[in-house]
């Protein structure tokens, strides 16, 4: 939103740094929904266990969406799949947040991380009905 507000006010000498801040805060968020879909599958895989909880780690990434506090404790398997709550809105804010991230460099040298991003976007798994393939996550 900052780098938004700078360019709307035609401030360009701090758009870049702006820009670098907004990529490291998309950077954490990635981190918080991989380490989230992860903890998802392995508590599908061992209900036994109790849920563990990313709430702290939400809320210091910024993302303000306590519905994200349950997706552990739903995360369940199905045949040779896995349901997570959520799991299409997680992986569509991680493919909104690679974007994010990749933007200041994108600014800078277009050529050098277009291609690669496009691959890394494409390779997200599919999650119809909130079902993905347990093996999608690592990879």
């Amino acid at each position: 939103m900052k780098t938004q507000i700078l360019a709307a006010i035609g401030e360009t000498v701090l758009q870049p740094a702006t820009s670098l801040n907004a990529a490291l805060a998309a950077n954490d968020r990635i981190k918080y929904a991989f380490s989230l879909l992860q903890l998802a599958l392995t508590f599908a895989e061992h209900p036994e266990q109790p849920p563990a909880t990313l709430k702290r780690e939400r809320i210091a990434c910024g993302i303000d969406d306590p519905d994200l506090d349950g997706v552990i404790a739903g995360a369940r398997i199905i045949g040779k799949s896995c349901r997570v709550p959520g799991a299409a809105k997680i992986f569509a804010r991680i493919s909104d947040d690679m974007r994010l991230m990749a933007s200041p460099i994108l600014a800078a040298e277009p050529d050098i991380l277009q291609t690669r991003l496009d691959g890394l976007l494409k390779a997200l798994p599919a999650t119809a009905g909130d079902v993905l393939d347990p093996d999608a996550v690592p990879r």
